[in-house]
């Protein structure tokens, strides 16, 4: 992630720093860039919250799969999930208009 989204982050969604990133992820095998940014981050976390060395071959083994069934693939990632400052300072901007 780019260090500018750092700011856009909720405090449950910086967790997934308590971590460090590796090849794939529990939000990489559950739709990579076809789930929306909201989801993606709620995957890593719950990853952080459970991890184990089961849970690591579980997503290995789910990764193997989705690489031999090329599923979940974009080609262009900017049309499906957007930039992530960008949604998040349209919500921020949503959010207060309902105060």
């Amino acid at each position: 992630m780019l260090i500018e989204y750092l700011p856009w982050y909720t405090e449950t969604e910086k967790h997934r720093h308590d971590v460090r990133p590796g090849l794939t992820g529990w939000a990489q095998v559950n739709g990579r860039n076809t789930v929306n940014w909201d989801r993606r981050f709620e995957l890593d976390v719950e990853y952080v919250n459970n991890i184990s060395f089961r849970f690591d071959l579980k997503i290995f083994l789910m990764t193997i799969q989705k690489v031999i069934k090329r599923s979940d693939i974009a080609e262009d990632t900017r049309i499906v999930e957007g930039n992530f400052a960008d949604i998040r300072k349209k919500k921020v901007k949503i959010e207060k208009k309902e105060f």
